[in-house]
């Protein structure tokens, strides 16, 4: 089963990497895991669909964009989810990688870069 995800740099908010890809399993934690256990935060993304770009982010549940992109009726949810992953998150999520063990780090790397914002949907 592969996810697909994308991986959002947070300080210029542009994609930097993106695939369906079977080797990301962690990802499916449940969300109180991810959060417990690696200390992930649950952010929401603004995307602009005219213009194919992300224009802002959140990490405040208590914010309209929050409250959008999460909505609490269960006929208006979506299946995409975001989380922001510092670095010192994403060295311990690696850990527990078997495969792709640094891909995080690497995109953090790349792009000059201290945290991302993970899509997944």
């Amino acid at each position: 089963m592969g996810v697909y995800y994308k991986f959002i740099n947070p300080e210029t908010l542009k994609v930097v990497n993106e695939a369906k890809f079977a080797g990301l399993e962690i990802l499916y934690s449940p969300r109180i895991e991810l959060e417990s256990k690696y200390g992930t935060i649950q952010c929401a993304l603004k995307y602009d669909y005219k213009n194919h770009i992300y224009t802002e982010y959140t990490l405040d549940k208590n914010s309209d964009l929050y409250k959008e992109y999460y909505p609490t009726s269960i006929y208006e949810q979506n299946y995409e989810s975001a989380e922001y992953i510092t670095r010192e998150c994403a060295i311990k999520m690696q850990k527990d990688m078997e495969v792709n063990e640094t891909i995080f780090t690497d995109s953090m790397d790349d792009n000059n870069c201290d945290a991302l914002i993970v899509e997944i949907s």
